[in-house]
């Protein structure tokens, strides 16, 4: 396949699940309870589909501090701006509240490649890096001449309301070179300078100190990624389509009952290589979710047709499940492999929750009751008559 493996969680997900499903114990003991696990691989650094896989972003600083974000990428609810907002925090090194991510707009955002393949926050997490990494830089080289003047007024203000107040020996302006300054929590200090409050500037002020100055300027920083990955030959399925991938287990312990066919989930677990969590409950609720969606693709969504007309067109015909359905305990783990292309090291994670959700049920379905179900969804009506049909082969 020509794929270019850079970490891999898919063993220690096996054993995660294995020992949390009680594998080797309830494996193969049927009475119309089975347990069933399926693993996964899918993109998780970009999906290279088109000639290009880039994303770009700009960052724009205003005078009191607060950074404005423009990105390509869309929100549509599965919190990518959530991780761009801690993402541009953590790089630049500001409070998350002095970030503002501007609406998806072709007009003013620069372009992305498309928010699909679970590449929203690899893609957006690296451009926030990149462009924070520019704007630290003419930060720090703009404070050599601005921070000296900057932090005296700080000291003459800090004197006149501490008249006895004695400054440690330091020399700001000789210190003051780009290589020795720090940013964080929107201010900017020497890394080697005395604990002093006077030796700290907030970023606003020194931003209007740029702005206002003669022949002042605003700070912006732009940049366009495109991740290392290669456009496959897709007739021959060969080729790296991403710069990482993510690898995942889950399992399931059914119930079927063998006069109705319907099944009943009694528990799930899920181990998913996910690089680094960076929104600890955003990941949770997008795997959730992809475990519901999952569900209702294992058993019960199906788009009923006839004559090309759809059949089924509200969700009382169409199936989904609800919460009575998912009534049951979901163990979810999240093995860290921090990989050396995403950002902070996370790789990217939507899509991949669904993936091996219908195959455990299905391997659970057949520890169970003995029939392998190939097509879906696995309905009460199918698993009746495999079980009629199994009977009737075995006697």
């Amino acid at each position: 396949m020509g794929l270019k493996i850079s970490t891999c969680g898919l063993e220690e997900s096996l054993k995660s699940v294995a020992k949390k499903l009680d594998w080797a114990k309830k494996r193969g003991e049927g009475k119309q309870r089975g347990v069933g696990m399926a693993s996964l691989i899918h993109v998780g650094g970009g999906g290279r589909i088109y000639r290009s896989d880039a994303s770009g972003l700009i960052l724009k600083l205003d005078d009191f501090g607060n950074v404005n974000v423009y990105h390509g990428g869309v929100e549509m609810g599965q919190g990518l701006h959530s991780v761009l907002t801690m993402a541009v925090a953590e790089s630049l090194g500001v409070r998350p509240d002095k970030v503002f991510i501007n609406p998806t707009d072709t007009g003013t955002c620069p372009w992305d490649v498309g928010t699909h393949a679970s590449r929203g926050s690899f893609m957006a997490g690296n451009t926030a890096i990149l462009a924070a990494k520019k704007l630290r830089s003419q930060i720090f080289r703009l404070a050599e001449e601005v921070f000296p003047e900057e932090v005296h007024k700080n000291l003459k203000k800090h004197k006149t309301k501490n008249p006895d107040y004695e400054p440690p020996e330091f020399d700001v302006r000789g210190a003051a070179t780009e290589e020795r300054f720090e940013l964080k929590d929107g201010f900017i200090f020497l890394k080697d300078a005395p604990d002093e409050p006077w030796l700290r500037l907030e970023l606003g002020r020194f931003l209007r100190a740029i702005h206002f100055r003669d022949q002042g300027q605003m700070m912006t920083a732009e940049v366009f990624y495109d991740p290392p990955n290669e456009l496959p030959d897709f007739e021959k399925g060969f080729g790296n389509i991403s710069s990482t991938y993510v690898f995942g287990t889950q399992g399931v312990e059914v119930e079927v009952d063998t006069e109705t066919g319907e099944v009943k989930i009694l528990r799930m677990t899920a181990a998913h290589d996910v690089g680094k969590v960076l929104d600890p409950e955003g990941l949770r609720g997008q795997i959730y979710g992809a475990l519901a969606q999952g569900i209702g693709y294992a058993l019960y969504e199906e788009l009923q047709t006839e004559n090309g007309k759809i059949q089924n067109t509200n969700f009382r015909d169409y199936k989904i499940p609800t919460i009575q359905e998912l009534n049951f305990p979901i163990d979810l783990e999240f093995i860290e492999t921090n990989d050396s292309f995403g950002p902070f090291g996370a790789k990217g994670v939507a899509e991949s929750g669904l993936v091996p959700t219908a195959p455990a049920i299905a391997n659970a379905i057949y520890d169970a009751v003995g029939i392998r179900i190939r097509d879906l969804p696995i309905t009460p009506e199918k698993i009746l008559a495999a079980l009629k049909n199994h009977s009737r082969i075995k006697r």
